[in-house]
């Protein structure tokens, strides 16, 4: 575990409400990686894209996952689309 399940280019949908909302697609412009822990709880990296939704062609960030390397877990809060 150490690249993020998405790459920049990928639509995909948000989870919300522990549910992917199908209703919206969004265009993975960019993401950052931002590195994180302690050295009790283990060092951990979240995955943050730059969301272009594909209706109004907004923008915004978006928590996508997060990777936690000492307690070995992977939570994504994106599914990537494969449909058009």
């Amino acid at each position: 575990m150490s690249k993020c399940t998405f790459s920049e280019g990928d639509i995909i949908f948000k989870k919300m409400n522990c549910a992917f909302d199908l209703s919206t697609k969004f265009e993975i412009i960019k993401i950052k990686e931002e590195k994180g822990g302690n050295w009790h709880d283990g060092h951990d990296t979240k995955y943050v894209g730059l969301l272009k939704n594909m209706e109004t062609g907004e923008t915004h960030n978006y928590h996508l996952e997060t990777d936690c390397f000492m307690n070995n877990y992977r939570i994504c809060f994106a599914c990537k689309c494969f449909l058009n």
